[in-house]
């Protein structure tokens, strides 16, 4: 039979009276197991025996240089010790054995709905709450919950309501002066344009080879040259006939005298109309042709200055529209947040359930949130949840050197404080990939993950299940029908090697062991022990 050797009490020991040889305990031990580690003055003085025993034991591994002076008192006794117990009667011994070996994670939260609707505050910054229905009572949808402070936020929105009045008239102000100058516009242009065509037809008026005016002034001046000759042509007739009456003595040379100036006169009207006729043909044709088309393409450079001033007026009257249409939006969108925002002053229940306030029941927070008529209460913070409880969950935190072991659909116990004698049944919903943020100060250094067991429905049981009570749970990592196991503090670790010592008859013998896995009391034997 195979026995191996475990201090008085089969109780892992503590950190004040641990050997150094001592295996170390497991890390962040529920408080129930860390507290019952404690033990009365008696189990020390055992303990230290056994290590010493185990250091004696392990002679070979480490000399008494190795282990320290302060042991050396201590080890010069351990001869003596052994010669007088010799039937070893005062160790306690127990059997390495096989049977269901499981690996369990244990933590404590706190009991949840897991379909909870959570009535958060929607005002932005922060605000007051006025009034908001006892906790525990049970509402309807549609009901008003919750009616936080909106007087701030009414006064913004009487001021806003100006500035959106106001904007709307500098709208239809800039809107109309956009038709306006479109209207201008068009005149304008109209009014270029039909300069600049009456231009082009005095031109076409002037220079039409058939009934241009330059044709018909020119007819006219042709006919005076013609007519100054035929005019000129009778009064040198005239003249000659009236001489050739003088010498006969039939004319006096009065006579004589009066046809040769009507003969002068006649020759100075012709050469004053020839001279017009050459005038307009030669200097008076060309000037005014010049001019006319001059004219014409003065007009037409002015109606492109017209259509450019046009536009450029109506992209200015346009653009002010545009940044009246811009103001007029902002400053209505402004009214309608307020309003919206002055609404989510109220808040009603989206469906029946019953009112839980959203308080902070964290006890690893220093940071307590209450939730009470007068506190003042920030954008996007859970005022009331309401609970679904037909699905229920249990929000726990996982410490980081357990969390590797932690998967979704692992199978859980559940135990409510409230009705220890119910345990319940359940699986890991989820677990979180970021240690959580929150927690005190002096906590800051422990990871913590959440994690979220959903408890299964149980039609059997009469328990009124309600958020916020506390519960445990503990987690089946893993399960085994045959493992052969001892007690994990019956295992020592030495310089990275496993003992551990059996009693055969009256000899203490170590023994170097392969371990496996290890739960919170008891550790797999892989090699180095038998069963029994």
């Amino acid at each position: 039979m195979t026995s191996t050797l475990l201090p008085p009490g089969n109780s892992p020991p503590t950190e004040s009276n641990r050997s150094p040889l001592s295996p170390s305990p497991e890390p962040n031990l529920p408080n129930r197991e860390r507290n019952s580690s404690r033990r009365p003055s008696r189990w020390r003085r055992k303990l230290v025996v056994f290590g010493v025993l185990g250091a004696v034991a392990t002679g070979g591994v480490l000399g008494r240089e190795q282990l320290g002076p302060w042991l050396q008192p201590i080890m010069s006794r351990v001869p003596l010790l052994a010669a007088k117990e010799k039937k070893l009667d005062h160790l306690v011994t127990e059997a390495a054995k096989r049977g269901p070996f499981q690996i369990t994670v244990t933590e404590r939260g706190f009991l949840d709905s897991l379909k909870n609707a959570v009535l958060a505050c929607k005002v932005e910054g922060s605000t007051t709450i006025i009034s908001i229905v006892p906790e525990g009572t049970h509402v309807k949808a549609g009901d008003l919950v919750c009616e936080l402070d909106s007087s701030a936020l009414v006064d913004r929105e009487t001021t806003q309501k100006i500035a959106v009045t106001s904007a709307e008239s500098s709208l239809k102000t800039a809107e109309e002066a956009v038709e306006i100058q479109r209207t201008q516009n068009a005149s304008d242009i109209a009014a270029a344009q039909l300069a600049w065509d009456l231009a082009k037809i005095d031109l076409e008026k002037f220079v039409d080879e058939e009934q241009g005016e330059f044709k018909q002034q020119e007819g006219e001046l042709e006919a005076q040259v013609r007519l100054a000759e035929e005019t000129l042509a009778q009064a040198k007739e005239n003249y000659d006939f009236t001489e050739r009456l003088v010498k006969k003595g039939y004319k006096t040379q009065n006579d004589l005298e009066t046809a040769r100036i009507a003969h002068k006169k006649e020759e100075v009207n012709l050469k004053i109309a020839e001279a017009k006729l050459a005038l307009l043909q030669k200097f008076t044709f060309e000037r005014t042709v010049t001019e006319l088309k001059a004219n014409a393409e003065e007009f037409e450079r002015e109606l492109d200055r017209v259509k450019r001033k046009a536009a450029a007026a109506l992209a200015q009257a346009e653009a002010d529209l545009n940044a009246k249409k811009l103001t007029f939006e902002v400053e209505k969108n402004k009214h309608e947040r307020l309003l919206q925002q002055i609404s989510y002053c109220k808040i009603y229940a989206p469906q029946d359930g019953q009112v839980v306030y959203a308080n902070s029941r964290d006890g690893r927070s220093s940071d307590q949130v209450l939730i009470e008529e007068g506190v003042t209460v920030r954008e996007r913070q859970p005022i009331v949840n309401l609970p679904d409880l037909n699905e229920m969950k249990v929000n726990a935190r996982i410490h980081e050197s357990r969390i590797s072991l932690m998967r979704e659909g692992l199978p859980a116990t559940i135990k409510i404080d409230a009705f220890p004698d119910q345990p319940f049944q359940g699986i890991v919903h989820s677990v979180a990939s970021v240690p959580s943020s929150t927690g005190s100060s002096f906590m800051r250094d422990i990871k913590e993950y959440e994690a979220v067991i959903k408890l299964f429905p149980n039609p059997d049981s009469q328990v009124d299940l309600r958020p916020g009570l506390t519960a445990q749970i503990e987690v089946l990592v893993e399960s085994r029908d045959d493992v052969l196991q001892v007690p994990i503090q019956s295992v020592l670790t030495v310089v990275g090697k496993q003992f551990a010592f059996t009693v055969a008859g009256n000899q203490v013998v170590r023994k170097e062991v392969a371990v496996g896995k290890s739960n919170e009391r008891m550790i797999e034997i892989l090699d180095g022990l038998q069963e029994g």
